[in-house]
């Protein structure tokens, strides 16, 4: 499963629910893993959501735009 195409489309339907946020995204290319893609796709739902949700206070606060990664390694 790709799971940077996944993360991707998962980041896109955030943006478009939320258009007016402003969040940086970094989806590392040529992620994969061996799973249900249905599962795999809810998991990062799940992930990509609470880090999007805990972006909110940040633009609310006047702090600099957030950013979330969905890499290997930290960056």
């Amino acid at each position: 499963v790709d799971l940077s195409a996944l993360a991707a489309a998962v980041v896109e339907e955030l943006r478009r629910a939320e258009p007016g946020r402003q969040v940086e995204v970094v989806v590392e290319p040529g992620l994969r893993a061996v799973g249900d893609p249905r599962l795999l796709t809810l998991v990062l739902q799940n992930l990509l959501g609470n880090a999007w949700k805990f972006t909110r206070h940040n633009a609310a606060e006047g702090r600099p735009a957030p950013r979330v990664a969905f890499t290997r390694r930290p960056v």
